[in-house]
């Protein structure tokens, strides 16, 4: 499977494991860097997740899974926060780690697949999303995921769009102080705890101090996820 290239395009080094296909384990094809419940696993040594004003760390500690949450004013602080957060949970620079995007760092629209030969997909998704956007797409780096097959319809796509010069800095600050494995979003992390599972999964989810997303998933595929206002925390 041909691998994507969202925010490949921060660091190099990146390697992006976004894309599936319905009722596929991972774009890794089961045991890449996502993993999936079909397959071995990443173990990673310590997550990091970036909402618009806070930045959190989860890892795996002495006495169990410890983690922290940080204020930060907007997203050019995310590189001084997570340096700050990973020299004092003293975390190695052999370690694996992963940063996970939540809403509204990011921005996700279902369209129709564009009938695009699949090595042109990624230059035909900034055209293709520019009036579901409020950004400049110039500035945006994009990555797409298949959305559940439905007969007798068109394919669709999901795409995801972020600030590049928001991943950039954590990118950056992250693969020059340990391995970083993973850039991905809440939406598709989310999935992955599923993997192919033919159940549906609605979940209500939401972190600290921001609104709720009700999300639905099967088959490893996030079929519908909306944010329920008025709910913060």
């Amino acid at each position: 499977m041909k691998m994507p290239s969202f925010l490949t395009n921060a660091a190099e080094k990146l390697k992006s494991v976004l894309r599936k296909k319905p009722g596929a384990g991972s774009a890794k094809e089961k045991g890449g860097a996502a993993g999936s419940a079909d397959g071995p696993r990443t173990a990673y040594g310590a997550v990091f997740g970036y909402s618009g004003s806070h930045v959190y760390l989860v890892m795996s500690g002495e006495k169990g899974i410890e983690g922290e949450i940080v204020d930060c004013g907007t997203p050019t602080q995310w590189p001084e926060k997570t340096k700050a957060l990973l020299e004092a949970h003293h975390v190695k620079s052999s370690a694996k780690t992963a940063a996970v995007l939540f809403q509204p760092v990011y921005h996700a629209v279902q369209i129709e697949k564009p009938k695009v030969p699949d090595e042109e997909m990624m230059n035909a998704l900034p055209f293709a999303v520019k009036d579901f956007i409020t950004q400049t797409p110039a500035e945006q780096l994009f990555d797409y995921v298949d959305c559940l097959k439905i007969a007798s319809t068109p394919d669709r796509i999901q795409v995801f769009s972020a600030p590049k010069k928001d991943i950039d800095g954590i990118a950056q600050t992250l693969s020059s102080m340990t391995k970083l494995q993973l850039i991905t979003v809440d939406q598709l992390a989310m999935a992955d705890l599923f993997g192919t599972d033919q159940t549906v999964q609605v979940i209500l989810f939401q972190p600290e101090r921001h609104d709720l997303t009700l999300s639905v998933y099967h088959q490893g595929i996030n079929v519908f996820s909306r944010t329920v206002r008025g709910y913060m925390n």
